[in-house]
């Protein structure tokens, strides 16, 4: 493994982690003490503001940093979005006796 794979690697991490942690604060922080209807709609404006951060967040590696290994960057960033799938299927116990 050279340097360009794994800074890819940490690119593909990090496009992963940025926009769910702040879809994370976003739709908790503004969550606590509305109604479902109101926390509802702010997880999906959250979600929202996620995607656009990921996708800027891709556009911009892709311009500003060169070398660039894509298999490494997509692969980390599919890796992890899997783990985190199979983190709140295994968190959540109710979801896996359906």
């Amino acid at each position: 493994m050279n340097v360009e794979t794994a800074y890819s690697a940490l690119l593909g991490g990090v496009l992963y982690l940025l926009p769910t942690l702040y879809f994370a604060d976003r739709a908790l922080r503004f969550s606590a003490g509305q109604s479902a209807k109101q926390a509802l709609a702010e997880m999906y404006v959250s979600q929202i503001w996620k995607m656009a951060l990921s996708a800027v967040g891709f556009a911009a590696v892709f311009i500003l940093i060169q070398p660039l290994n894509p298999f490494s960057l997509f692969g980390t960033f599919i890796l992890m979005q899997i783990l985190g799938w199979i983190g709140q299927m295994n968190l959540n116990t109710r979801f896996l006796k359906l």
